[in-house]
């Protein structure tokens, strides 16, 4: 995101109507995301909004000629009810 767009609640207002858009309307039981483990302000996000560390994939992918690591966070539905 733009950085003069940053700190205003648009990333997390976007984040949330998606996952109530994913739980809700398309009635999924679980979702996850992949994160860079470079990318604290997306770790931050997330663990905000409410989704749980599940994995830390070391070396896990080949970006850019080089190994990096993987972060998986995960929800399920009835997780995001108790915290709406």
């Amino acid at each position: 995101m733009n950085k003069n767009f940053q700190n205003r609640g648009y990333a997390t207002e976007s984040i949330k109507r998606v996952i109530d858009f994913l739980f809700k309307d398309l009635k999924k039981h679980r979702i996850i995301t992949s994160i860079d483990p470079e990318n604290k302000n997306s770790i931050k996000l997330v663990e905000r909004i409410g989704f749980r560390k599940e994995a830390h994939f070391v070396e896990s992918l080949f970006i850019n000629e080089k190994w990096v690591d993987d972060l998986i966070y995960a929800m399920i539905e009835k997780d995001w009810k108790n915290l709406n």
